[in-house]
């Protein structure tokens, strides 16, 4: 008892004595300042997601959640144009007759398994109202590198709803107008995006000239490196900030090019049998054509037999670019053939026609719903092309500017989504953040947005740390980075 009595003693003393450290994380800005932050960028910094900008999407953007944390070290009010808007206006799902909002999971029944993806009833971009000259998020959905120095921006409504003269001012202008001290430029996805999206409906080399381009074409990489060099140059020259310039991931590392695998459809053995006789005709012109000297050849429309399970069946498409051929009494044949492994189908391609109208099977899919090779071949060099101009521009600047391979890390975390026709994955790597696995596919703890093209909450956050991590290792900062797991992935939402 006196020896117990003895130690108890002494811990009272030294615990009276010793004062506990209130915080054991050292928080700093480094050789960074921070108390101007800024976001310049396309839809993937506006928080643009789930097919539009609407208001927890924009709250959640990666520079909101970014600003967040260098307040802790110096960083100041950070501002956004909101867009007051619950469900925001979708581009892709609304057309004349209907406006259409983001994309939720919804249960089509009260005994469906599964969810499906539905569009919420949305509204046009509303006016900002707030104050023009505070904005600090100067993210513009739809934003190509030609256009951050164009007057003619005004013509985005995202851009005219809070630029400072319509028709007059530029947003790079508005940019150094405020005088950043830090910032992160992400610039160049929609150089590419519109092409893909569209399934290469528009012009892979138009003309450098930005009054002769179209909305779908691919930017020139001689007018890509002028306008982006131009933009860093000038947003250095015309202010001492400091910052990160992110580069651009591969365009099939996004779920819109990988959810639906070329070979999806499954037939079953009455319905295989009658597509077999329904090509027999066309297949037997094929041969014909394809043994007259001098023609190029024409591929035959063959689907596999089933075995134990129904196989997967490479679909039938639409192909403009085969060669003319004609059935024995003169007709045309149909350009059609069947998606090869290196193409790539889009998920905007209308899956309930599959079943109901014999869509790539009886009824070919139209190319707006697919990417031949030459066409991936081309967005994946530009791509490239673009990525080497970024990498060149921040070495140039590189006391100011570093880079952030944001590439890398996608095309990493991408292999979690991707599966074959059969569901199996094409990796059995797990990324897992305090516990938690994180996917890349359309599921609700992927960090894609159900447009499969741009980032959700969750992904946000997990753009925001690798951010942070490039930031704390090149400016010698101390940033605290988020827990990604208090940030939403895709949810499901029963009552709307």
């Amino acid at each position: 008892m006196k020896k117990l009595f003895f130690f108890i003693l002494i811990f009272l003393i030294f615990s009276c004595t010793y004062e506990f450290p209130e915080d054991l994380n050292i928080y700093s800005p480094g050789n960074a300042d921070f108390s101007r932050f800024m976001g310049v960028g396309d839809n993937f910094s506006a928080g643009f997601m789930d097919g539009a900008l609407y208001t927890s999407g924009q709250q959640n953007s990666f520079p909101a959640i970014l600003a967040r944390q260098l307040q802790i070290n110096g960083g100041g009010e950070f501002i956004q144009p909101d867009i007051a808007s619950i469900n925001g206006y979708n581009v892709w799902a609304s057309d004349s007759t209907q406006i259409k909002g983001r994309l939720i999971y919804k249960y089509s029944s009260n005994s469906a398994s599964e969810p499906v993806i539905e569009a919420m009833e949305g509204e046009l971009p509303g006016d900002f109202t707030g104050d023009i000259s505070k904005i600090r998020n100067f993210a513009v959905p739809f934003l190509k590198s030609y256009q951050i120095d164009y007057p003619g921006l005004s013509e985005n409504r995202y851009f005219e709803r809070f630029a400072s003269n319509p028709g007059s001012s530029t947003l790079l202008g508005q940019i150094t107008d405020s005088d950043p001290t830090f910032f992160v430029f992400w610039l160049g996805m929609y150089d590419v995006l519109n092409y893909a999206v569209s399934g290469g409906d528009g012009s892979p080399n138009p003309p450098s000239d930005i009054e002769l381009l179209e909305n779908n074409d691919i930017t020139p990489v001689d007018l890509f490196e002028i306008e982006f060099t131009a933009a860093i140059t000038e947003l250095l020259n015309e202010t001492n900030a400091k910052g990160v310039v992110v580069n651009l991931p591969n365009f099939d590392d996004f779920p819109y090019f990988y959810t639906i695998q070329y070979n999806f459809l499954k037939l079953d053995n009455q319905t295989l049998g009658s597509v077999k006789m329904y090509y027999r005709e066309f297949n037997d012109a094929v041969a014909i054509h394809n043994i007259t000297p001098d023609n190029e050849l024409r591929p035959f429309i063959d689907f596999n037999d089933n075995g134990f399970t129904q196989y997967p069946q490479p679909v039938v498409v639409q192909d403009e670019s085969l060669s003319d051929g004609y059935y024995p009494d003169g007709t045309p044949l149909p350009k059609i053939r069947q998606l090869e492994p290196d193409e790539l189908l889009l998920l905007s391609l209308p899956l309930d026609q599959v079943e109901n109208n014999g869509l790539g099977s009886f009824v070919p899919i139209s190319e707006k719903y697919y990417l031949n090779k030459d066409k991936i071949l081309t967005i994946q060099s530009r791509i490239n092309a673009y990525n080497a101009v970024i990498s060149q521009i921040v070495n140039d600047y590189k006391d100011r500017i570093v880079l952030l391979d944001l590439n890398t890390s996608i095309n990493e975390l991408a292999l979690t989504g991707k599966i074959d026709a059969w569901d199996v994955p094409l990796s059995s790597e797990v990324f897992s953040y305090d516990g938690v696995p994180i996917k890349a596919d359309l599921s609700l703890n992927s960090i894609f947005s159900l447009d499969g093209l741009h980032f959700n909450q969750k992904g946000n956050a997990f753009v925001t740390n690798k951010i942070i991590e490039i930031i704390n290792y090149s400016f010698n900062a101390n940033i605290p980075t988020v827990d990604i797991n208090n940030f939403v992935g895709n949810t499901i939402v029963n009552n709307f």
